[in-house]
């Protein structure tokens, strides 16, 4: 069965969480009255949303959360419109305000305990007691950094920083946050959003609150790192499945980008919203997007508008439009990767290479209806070394569906329990997302034997 994270992050106030537990017990109830209307048991129902008979049961109580694709499935199959899908939406609005009161709250109370613990210490134990206000500072402001990888003195310049962001808040400081910043990168690429994101979090804190204490000299620089480490963190909620808090932090980082001045930024941030609209097989906003974020004012190195003008491509074969154009995105994103070194930019898509642009250019084939071109170039390209683990897996996902509509169920059941372990092991929403979608492909070849096996795995039949 799909695993979903019943809430991503958490810390509310008590009152506040059994506010939103009543609401998730009243939609539920609402599920359950609107089945039972139409006559169907909890068992018929699960199979048409794609989700186990027990989650729906879970569902029904209040007990567990599911993504939004599931209530619009339940409106589909039940006919009840767009009710359930709104009051879930209504649901996620209350828990996204809470979980940020929350926030607030939690860092108020943090400042105000180091606030207590600085009015404590005396002239007589300064050095000792600065010490620990300075981890305390580092705890509140940039949580979970890897303490062990500073020096002494890397530590008592990032305290320094941060206690006192307008004299000592440097270039030092924001190459520092820039390093732990690529760590998070490599963190979420081996094992998925849930251990980078915590850090990111207290990046940005950290920044956030820097930037308005900073020196004009350097605060154009702080804004830059804030907003790659905004546009991450909508990556890691965009695979989390939480895409409100994607949408959010993305917006961020188009804002932080802006003030700063930063143009490469604002159309990388262009681009990265047209990806996440693939999420939703959105195609006229991934054209739009894709489109924006092509024009010269953004001043993008050659490998980001090679990605733009392969999205192009794939928002036009998921329109139906000319196979001709197609191609000329797909050739000209392939010439502008292959005369990459015009760029100098290291800050951006720096991983975007020929391996990448492939598996792109089988997913244009893909949705183009030509799935037997498009699984051959995921088995000619999609292997283990040329991609990071939590992205394998979300590619043999897609390979997966290829595969299925290539009339190859037993290749798609194949790459698609793959992509369901490391989706597990991941904590990849969207990749698991993606299997559930192959699952449902391959209902016509229910009986063969690996296809039997994926589906009690994925579906806990």
């Amino acid at each position: 069965m799909r695993s979903v994270p019943l809430v991503v992050g958490g810390g509310r106030a008590v009152g506040a969480a059994d506010a939103i537990a009543d609401l998730r017990v009243a939609l539920g109830r609402r599920l359950a009255d609107c089945r039972k209307a139409v006559g169907y048991s909890q068992e018929a129902l699960a199979p048409l949303t794609g989700y186990a008979r027990s989650t729906v049961a879970n569902v029904e109580v209040g007990r567990q959360s599911v993504p939004r694709d599931f209530w619009e499935r339940c409106d589909e199959v039940l006919g009840t419109g767009p009710e359930l899908a709104a009051q879930y939406d209504e649901l996620e609005q209350r828990v996204t305000a809470e979980r940020a009161q929350a926030a607030r709250a939690a860092q108020a109370r943090r400042q105000d305990r180091i606030g207590q613990r600085k009015a404590r210490d005396s002239k007589a134990d300064d050095e000792a007691r600065d010490e620990i206000g300075r981890r305390a500072v580092l705890a509140h402001g940039v949580t979970a950094l890897g303490l062990p990888a500073l020096t002494l003195d890397d530590l008592r310049h990032v305290a320094a920083a941060l206690d006192d962001a307008h004299r000592y808040m440097d270039r030092t400081i924001v190459e520092h946050f820039t390093r732990q910043l690529e760590t998070c990168a490599g963190q979420d690429g081996d094992n998925g959003p849930k251990s980078a994101l915590p850090t990111v979090l207290g990046l940005i804190g950290a920044i956030e609150s820097g930037v308005r204490k900073v020196k004009p000299a350097v605060r154009d620089e702080l804004l830059a790192v804030g907003a790659r480490c905004a546009e991450f963190a909508g990556w890691l909620y965009r695979d989390s499945g939480a895409i409100e808090l994607g949408d959010y932090w993305r917006d961020r980082a188009m804002e932080w980008a802006q003030a700063g001045g930063d143009r490469e930024m604002q159309g990388y941030v262009l681009l990265k919203k047209s990806q996440a609209a693939w999420d939703q097989r959105d195609a006229v906003r991934m054209l739009m997007l894709a489109r924006a974020a092509e024009d010269r004012a953004w001043r993008l190195p050659a490998r980001v508008r090679a990605e733009a003008a392969q999205q192009r491509a794939r928002g036009h074969a998921m329109l139906g439009d000319s196979v001709d154009l197609v191609h000329r995105q797909l050739d000209k994103a392939h010439a502008l990767l292959i005369g990459e070194a015009e760029s100098t930019s290291t800050q951006v898509s720096p991983h975007y290479r020929s391996a990448l642009l492939q598996i792109q250019t089988a997913m244009c084939y893909q949705v183009a209806g030509r799935p037997q071109e498009a699984a051959s170039i995921y088995r000619e390209h999609l292997t283990s070394a040329s991609f990071s683990r939590r992205d394998y897996g979300y590619f043999a996902s897609l390979g997966a569906s290829a595969s299925a509509l290539a009339n190859e169920p037993d290749d798609a059941a194949r790459l698609a329990m793959t992509a369901h372990r490391i989706a597990t092991a991941t904590h990849s929403v969207r990749t698991a997302n993606e299997v559930v979608r192959v699952v449902r492909q391959l209902d016509r070849w229910a009986a063969r034997p690996a296809v039997r096996e994926l589906r009690a795995v994925v579906l806990d039949y």
